[in-house]
């Protein structure tokens, strides 16, 4: 018995690490694209200014 709750209590611990670990990852991930995208919104708003420009 008293192993068994052991092994349950180091299986919930490690099945915790994983899913923070996936959590982690996922908003790494999300933060990467979040500022990508406001990367690749400020290109596109220079070529336009640049377009804009070349217009005039």
């Amino acid at each position: 018995m008293h192993s068994s709750s052991a092994d349950l209590s180091m299986a919930l611990c490690s099945h915790e690490i994983l899913l923070s670990m996936h959590i982690c990852s996922f908003f790494f991930f999300f933060s990467l694209l979040k500022s990508h995208s406001v990367c690749i919104l400020h290109q596109l708003i220079l070529e336009l200014v640049y377009i804009d420009d070349l217009w005039t």
